[in-house]
């Protein structure tokens, strides 16, 4: 998960809950009945991105799309 907060330079949320997915699936379909969103206490750890490791991602990614995606 550290990794994939690195790469998306973004924080990534851990839950201690391996079933957590199913509360966000509710609360996305809640949504659409009610218009309302359920909200859940979190309780796991977090992943911050590390700005030094974000830039190296960001400057391989730049270099990769010279390269393949400016054909």
């Amino acid at each position: 998960m550290q990794i994939l907060a690195n790469v998306l330079g973004q924080e990534i949320y851990i839950s201690n809950k391996p079933d957590r997915c199913c509360y966000g699936a509710y609360s996305i379909a809640r949504y659409g009945v009610d218009g309302e969103f359920i909200t859940f206490e979190f309780d796991g750890k977090v992943a911050y991105p590390q700005k030094e490791l974000v830039d190296k991602y960001n400057q391989k990614f730049i270099k990769y799309s010279k390269k393949f995606m400016d054909k």
